[in-house]
């Protein structure tokens, strides 16, 4: 009986130390696993950011491009307009023509 006993204990034992193994293992691949879920995080995050940047850059560069234009088309219609030579016909075509 007491050699059962003992054998009871040390397997108690045994099965506490690998009960403690296995949690350790499970603990550092949760560990690793959260790591791995934050670089993906990060790496998404930059790539959004970059991409709403990259959005507003190219928005604002068209309405640059957008009002230089305009701003052409208003200045090349005043020297046309000024000049004695230039009927409205030909304003407007010189116009249409930009």
């Amino acid at each position: 009986l007491r050699a059962l006993e003992a054998r009871v204990v040390e397997e108690a034992s045994r099965l506490e130390e690998e009960g403690q193994q296995i949690r350790l293992q499970l603990q550092q691949q949760l560990l690793a696993e959260a790591q791995e879920v934050g670089r993906l995080l990060q790496q998404h995050t930059e790539r959004a950011i970059g991409q709403a940047l990259l959005g507003h850059a190219r928005n604002a560069a068209t309405k640059s491009r957008a009002k230089d234009r305009d701003d052409f088309q208003r200045t090349l219609t005043e020297a046309a307009v000024e000049s004695v030579y230039v009927t409205s016909t030909g304003v407007d075509r010189l116009v249409q023509a930009y």
